[in-house]
């Protein structure tokens, strides 16, 4: 692990301690909502795998899982899980061996680690992918390193994915989605 890396893991984890999670949406994120039909369109009509990285307690794991989707999220902050449970009434297992939560049906797992260093190829490929915020949280230097991971999450025999990147700030009216279909 970078030292990059474990200063900014120090960092999130200490903000959860200290509830400093401005951050943090109090309900399905909009973008999501307004877009999830671009999201998780198939055209044989199956549900989606889709991927959440840095995914904290948003309320989108579990709008996506209610959908009938399987959810697969990365997070640096053991923190995080609790509130899940408690506020969405989700019960997890932990398997130490892979540092993943998941629930009891298997359809939300999240590896609680670096996100660098999860093994993403085990767990993909993935259908979708709904990063909301999370490339502008990673440091600049680290987010060639981050598009990588995406890359690697995505991978397939059929080569398609979408994936939805949304960039909001919660201090203005400013309000931006990305849209790539890889």
């Amino acid at each position: 692990m970078s030292v990059v890396v474990e200063e900014s893991i120090r960092d999130w984890e200490k903000r959860w301690e200290e509830k400093r999670t401005g951050w943090h949406e109090n309900n399905v994120n909009q973008n999501l909502i307004k877009h999830i039909d671009w999201l998780t369109k198939s055209e044989d009509g199956k549900r989606k795998k889709i991927f959440v990285p840095l995914c904290g307690q948003t309320h989108d794991l579990l709008y996506l899982l209610q959908l009938g989707h399987e959810v697969f999220g990365i997070e640096a902050v053991h923190e995080c899980i609790p509130g899940l449970e408690e506020r969405d009434g989700l019960k997890f297992t932990y398997d130490q061996e892979t540092s993943v939560y998941q629930t009891q049906d298997g359809k939300l797992k999240i590896f609680v680690g670096d996100f660098f260093e999860c093994p993403i190829e085990n767990f993909g490929p993935f259908d979708a992918i709904w990063d909301r915020a999370s490339f502008v949280a990673v440091a600049y230097s680290q987010r060639k390193a981050y598009i990588e991971v995406m890359r690697r999450s995505v991978t397939s025999p059929n080569g398609k994915a979408q994936i939805c990147i949304s960039v909001s700030n919660i201090n203005s009216d400013f309000d931006l989605c990305v849209f790539v279909n890889f």
